[in-house]
């Protein structure tokens, strides 16, 4: 299972990605949980089987709920580490690059 977002230098998180499957029940109960949580802050995503993707506005609300479920995210992964418990979860970021055009 992959988690992955977009975000620049400063912060600001423009994407959110949640793609595959776990073999992990609770894994996938709390990635379901996350998904909705999701969809209802960012209702224009994509949810299907096994993807969801969510564009993430400028505000400072949908901005502190989606630092707010990265966080979540890479808190469970921490957690998993921590107890060496076996697990499926990949928690990625990348950079936005914002290209700039002039005439």
């Amino acid at each position: 299972m992959i988690f992955s977002y977009a975000a620049d230098a400063g912060g600001f998180i423009s994407d959110i990605e949640i793609s595959g499957h776990s073999d992990s029940s609770t894994l996938c109960a709390s990635i379901s949980m996350l998904s909705l949580v999701l969809f209802q802050a960012f209702p224009g995503g994509t949810m299907a089987s096994g993807y969801s993707n969510f564009s993430v506005s400028s505000d400072t609300q949908s901005q502190a709920v989606a630092r707010a479920c990265v966080s979540a995210l890479l808190a469970m992964k921490a957690e998993l580490v921590n107890k060496n418990q076996p697990h499926d979860l990949h928690v990625v970021r990348s950079e936005v690059i914002h290209a700039k055009y002039s005439f």
